[in-house]
């Protein structure tokens, strides 16, 4: 078993610390290091490389460059606001030379974390991400095309995020909106997006569940669930979504007047295939949406490293439409160490384009970030294929 750093040899010590102070240097947070049965147990949580992959194949080449003595194989056991959502294994051979192109079927990754989290035993994480404050700071855009004297109506803002880590999956997010420019819609004036605590859990039958509350987007409040469960490994999962909100003038003036009439439940229930092979994603969506419509959308991206593509086609009770997505990473790869404060640019900047125009139907909400949307960045081939592809750039 492994043990507490207080209780192991000077030997193990010497390992331990020095693998931590190298992390800690790089910026890491969550930090702990246990050796056990000639396997050294990394654990640690990325909040300075943007691209997890990038981040994961910087924390093995440490590994190279540190004296680890007695030790056949490395596992990092990465985390996602200090809950352990991936287990990545390289012998220890792997990362001799800067990784040899022969080491890429070596190392192996996999969602059976709970096995080397127990291992670890209760601990205390070096560089807790706790308690801290990240801002970042991006681009929005809204926009509708008009008639022949308006053929662009858009609205552009400086989206500056709030978000804070309370505890192992539990953190408080916001998203205040500044104006630059608008000739869309009333909302010119400073506002606030959305407002809200997001509760995370991730489940050792290879599950997740996300619970949100708060203030969301398009001016909704109220409490959203949302759940996710894999099968075949990463390529098939079942997905859920379930919430009620209410109008809310929070966030300044409203597009439509249906707003202000009661409370809307939303159910939705998706199946979606991932193809490993291509990093495609086939999803298929079905439903209540906010505006009380009921039909189904079908979603079809693909993600090339950082960058993602795709297209949608919905038709419910309202109307039809369809339109293509795509989220490109903005600058700086890497950001500062993250103190109490940290200022830094957004990861991405999403722009989605609706054949129809931005109508009722089919809309949902946004809840902020939670791990059933960003699960994509901890798939365990994907994760391994893009950090190879990191190293090789």
């Amino acid at each position: 078993m492994g043990t507490s750093w207080l209780l192991r040899g000077q030997n193990d010590l010497t390992t331990a610390t020095r693998v931590e102070g190298a992390l800690v240097k790089m910026g890491m947070q969550n930090i702990h290091v246990v050796e056990h049965d000639r396997r050294l147990l990394v654990t640690y949580e990325n909040l300075r490389y943007r691209f997890g992959p990038v981040g994961m194949g910087a924390v093995l080449k440490a590994m190279d460059t540190l004296p680890v003595s007695g030790v056949d194989t490395v596992t990092l056991l990465v985390r996602y606001r200090n809950l352990p959502v991936l287990a990545v294994h390289a012998p220890r051979w792997a990362l001799h030379g800067g990784f040899p192109k022969v080491a890429s079927s070596a190392i192996q990754a996999d969602w059976k974390v709970e096995k080397w989290e127990h291992l670890m035993g209760k601990h205390s994480i070096i560089n807790s991400s706790f308690f801290r404050l990240d801002i970042p700071i991006g681009p929005g855009l809204r926009y509708q095309l008009g008639n022949f004297d308006h053929p662009v109506r858009a609205a552009v803002d400086v989206q500056i995020g709030l978000d804070m880590t309370l505890g192992p999956g539990l953190s408080v997010q916001g998203l205040v909106a500044v104006p630059v420019y608008n000739n869309l819609d009333d909302k010119k004036n400073i506002h606030l997006e959305r407002f809200s605590v997001v509760y995370d859990r991730f489940f050792q039958d290879q599950s997740s569940i996300s619970l949100s509350g708060g203030f969301f987007t398009l001016n909704r409040v109220g409490v959203h669930a949302a759940g996710r469960k894999w099968f075949v490994d990463e390529r098939f999962s079942l997905r859920f979504d379930a919430g009620i909100t209410g109008f809310s003038n929070i966030g300044g003036p409203v597009r439509f007047k249906e707003q202000e009439r009661g409370w809307f439940p939303v159910y939705l229930l998706g199946a979606e295939y991932w193809w490993p092979r291509y990093s495609m994603c086939v999803r298929l969506t079905g439903g209540r949406f906010l505006y009380q419509d009921e039909g189904v959308t079908l979603d079809v991206f693909r993600q090339m490293g950082e960058f993602r593509m795709g297209f949608f086609v919905t038709r419910t009770t309202i109307e039809s439409n369809m339109g293509f997505n795509l989220s490109v990473p903005l600058l700086a790869r890497f950001y500062g160490k993250q103190y109490r404060v940290r200022i830094r640019t957004a990861d991405q900047f999403p722009f989605v384009y609706r054949f129809r125009g931005n109508g009722r139907d089919a809309r949902r909400y946004g809840v902020g970030r939670n791990l059933v949307d960003q699960v994509y960045g901890f798939y365990p081939n994907y994760s391994v294929q893009e950090m190879w592809e990191a190293l090789d750039h």
